[in-house]
């Protein structure tokens, strides 16, 4: 019996995926939506509840970040859900990519390159 190779077909880069919006409210135009393996921001007119959108998963991306803190290019950046921003702090948080740009604490402004 010989192994089979299995094959893949090429179907895009993938930086904009359809997104069902699967919540209670209408997701906006620059909502981060964070998944159990991923994250991404919604783009065009937002995504009504039930319905499909653009999602953009790739990328840098300048969102809110926690103001008393500061980080450096390259360091490991989480999602706080509970305030709804970026920050450096592990805690419960949730890893969804790397700073683009330092930050110094007082910044409210965050950039990030996504980890997917």
């Amino acid at each position: 019996m010989s192994a089979t190779n299995p094959t893949g077909v090429y179907i895009g880069e993938g930086d904009i995926l359809d997104y069902t919006n699967s919540g209670a409210s209408t997701l906006n135009n620059g909502d981060v939506v964070i998944g159990t393996g991923a994250c991404g921001v919604v783009t065009g007119n937002g995504i009504a509840v039930g319905a499909t959108g653009p999602l953009v998963v790739h990328g840098l991306y300048q969102l809110p970040a926690a103001s008393a803190i500061s980080w450096a290019t390259l360091d490991k950046l989480y999602w706080d859900t509970t305030n709804g921003c970026l920050t450096n702090v592990v805690a419960s948080n949730i890893l969804i990519g790397y700073a683009a740009k330092p930050k110094s604490a007082g910044v409210t402004i965050g950039y990030i390159k996504f980890n997917n």
